[in-house]
C-alpha cells in the first residue's frame, strides 16, 4: 500500500484517493470494534461481535426482538463508596451471551398472550391501545416476565449480565459514560410525564449497543436479592443467592432521579417510595408498577 501511494501521490491524485479508500476499508474491516463519537461524550463505543455486520443485530423469530451479542470476558461490577448493597467493587467473568436490544414492547408481549402462555398486564393503561404498541410492556410481575422470556426462547438475564450489558468493561456509571443524565440521553425524573416508546434515546446507548438501560422502565432480572451478595459473589458467572424474599430489578424508570438510573443501581428496603437520594429499590416477585417491565437474554449457544 505504501508503494502504491509513493507512485501515485504526485502524478495521479485520483488514484491516490482510491488507494486511501482501500486503506481505510482494510483498517475498518479488520477490527471488531466500532467507535461512536457523541457530542460531549468521551470514549463511547459499540463493540461489534466477531461476525459480519449483517449479523450484528439478529432478530428473534418468536417475537421480532433484536438481540445484541456481549462477548465473554471480565468486567467490574458494583462501585465502592455507595450503599452497602452496591459494593464492594469486584471483577466478574461472564461467558458470552445475547441480550434484548430494547425493552420488551406491548406488541411483543401481546404475541405471548395470544399464544395463551402469558397473562395480560395487571392494568390496561397502555397495553391494549394501538398508540402504545412500541412502548415497554409494564405492570408486569417477575413471574410474568419469566414466563414471557421462556415463551420467547430466552430467559431473564442475571444481574451480572444486565450490568455488563449496561456499563461495558470500563466501569462507567451510566450506559453512555460518566456524564450526568440529561433529557437527551434518557427518560427520567418525570421530564416527559410518562413512559416513552422504546429506542427513543439513541444517544444513551450502552457500550454494546443496548438501548434504554437507564430510565424509562425498570427491568426484572433473574436473581434473588441479598444486600450482602457482592461480598460473597463468585467470580465466574454469578447467578445470585439460592433463595430469598425479593427479586432484583435494574435500570430505573421514568419517574426516578439520577441516582436510580446508574448502571450499578440495585435492591434496597424501599420499593414504592421513589425519591431523590434514596439508594435503591427491590421488588417482591408479585409487585407490578407503571415503570416495571422486561428484558430477556440467552446463552451464546442457544
Amino acid at each position: 500500500m505504501n508503494a502504491c501511494i509513493d507512485k501515485v501521490q504526485l502524478k495521479h491524485p485520483s488514484t491516490l484517493r482510491w488507494c486511501l479508500v482501500v486503506l481505510f476499508l482494510l483498517i475498518f474491516t479488520t477490527g471488531c470494534e466500532t467507535k461512536i463519537s457523541e457530542e460531549n461524550e468521551e470514549n463511547a463505543s459499540i463493540f461489534i461481535p466477531e461476525s459480519t455486520l449483517s449479523e450484528y443485530f439478529p432478530t428473534s423469530p418468536k417475537d421480532g426482538m433484536e438481540l445484541v451479542y456481549v462477548p465473554a470476558g471480565n468486567f467490574i461490577m458494583g462501585l465502592n463508596g455507595l450503599p452497602m448493597d452496591q459494593e464492594p467493587e469486584h471483577e466478574v467473568y461472564l461467558d458470552a451471551y445475547w441480550i434484548d436490544r430494547s425493552e420488551v414492547t406491548n406488541a411483543m408481549y401481546r404475541l405471548c398472550v395470544q399464544a395463551k402462555v402469558c397473562s395480560s398486564p395487571d392494568w390496561d393503561k397502555y397495553y391494549p391501545y394501538e398508540q402504545f404498541q412500541e412502548y415497554p410492556v409494564v405492570y408486569i410481575s417477575w413471574t410474568q416476565a419469566r414466563e414471557y422470556c421462556e415463551w420467547a426462547g430466552r430467559r431473564l438475564p442475571t444481574e451480572a449480565e444486565w450490568e455488563k450489558a449496561a456499563r461495558g468493561t470500563d466501569a462507567r456509571i451510566y450506559p453512555w459514560g460518566n456524564n450526568e443524565p440529561t433529557s437527551d440521553l434518557l427518560n427520567f425524573a418525570r421530564i416527559n410525564g410518562d413512559i416513552m416508546a422504546v429506542n427513543s434515546y439513541p444517544q444513551g446507548v450502552s457500550p454494546y449497543g443496548v438501548m434504554d438501560m437507564a430510565g424509562n422502565a425498570w427491568e426484572w432480572v433473574a436473581d434473588w436479592y441479598d444486600a450482602h451478595y457482592y461480598s460473597i459473589s463468585p467470580q465466574d458467572n454469578p447467578t445470585g443467592p439460592d433463595s430469598g424474599d425479593y427479586h432484583v430489578c435494574r435500570g430505573g424508570g421514568w419517574i426516578d432521579y439520577k441516582g436510580a438510573v446508574q448502571t450499578v443501581q440495585r435492591g434496597s428496603s424501599i420499593c414504592t417510595i421513589k425519591l431523590p437520594g434514596i439508594a435503591s429499590y427491590w421488588y417482591r416477585r408479585d409487585v407490578v408498577d407503571n415503570d416495571l417491565g422486561i428484558r430477556c437474554a440467552m446463552d451464546e449457544t442457544e
